[in-house]
This record gives structure tokens, C-alpha cells and sequence, in this order.
């Protein structure tokens, strides 16, 4: 499982650990890769999205600058930005751990 070290999640890493759930907790600098290489996977038309609501709004949500790069912001919105930083953190979880180029990650129905 991945989580935003420094995000909400964060509080719950040791409770998972606890419990036997291997978590891999993403530093700021390793979120910024994340958003990085899901834009970048998106863009390249590497991976495809369904429509859905939550995701659309939480994507739609400003960006916050980190030093030279950006990540999702959760400050300042209304919007629920957990649906993009799952999608995100997913995703490069997914291909950090792949060992065929090839590989496909499916979310949601």
C-alpha cells in the first residue's frame, strides 16, 4: 500500500505496519516523481482513464509549485483530492514494481 507520508494518510502508517500491511511511505520528493510520471504517462497516452466524477474535479484542482516541480495541492479547495493522489501514487507503486513494460494497472470498475 502506498500513502502521502507527509498527507492525511500519513497517520496511519504505523497502524498498518502493525498489522502486517506493507506500506510504502512516499517522501515529498518521491510524490513529486509520482505526479510527474502520471502527467507524463497521461499525456504520452500510456494510460488511459475512465471518466468519473470525483477523479475529474480532484484533477481539476490547482497544482501546488515544490521547489522546481509540482504536486497536488490540498490546501486552499473544497475538492477532495484523495481519487488523484490514489490514481497517482497507484500508478507508480504499480510501476516501480513492474517487471514487464507492458504492464497494465486497472482502478475502479
Amino acid at each position: 500500500m502506498a500513502l502521502d507520508a507527509r498527507g492525511p494518510a500519513g497517520l496511519f502508517a504505523a497502524d498498518l505496519t502493525a498489522e502486517y500491511i506493507e506500506v510504502a511511505p512516499y517522501t515529498s520528493q518521491e510524490m513529486t516523481y509520482a505526479c510527474a510520471a502520471v502527467f507524463d504517462a497521461i499525456m504520452d497516452g500510456k494510460v488511459s482513464i475512465r471518466p468519473d466524477p470525483a477523479l475529474d474535479a480532484a484533477a481539476a484542482v490547482t497544482r501546488r509549485q515544490a521547489q522546481d516541480a509540482w504536486v497536488w495541492g490540498r490546501r486552499g479547495t473544497a475538492v477532495d483530492v484523495s481519487p488523484i493522489v490514489a490514481l497517482t501514487l497507484a500508478y507508480d507503486l504499480a510501476h516501480k514494481r513492474s517487471v514487464d513494460d507492458d504492464a497494465w494497472l486497472m482502478i475502479g470498475d
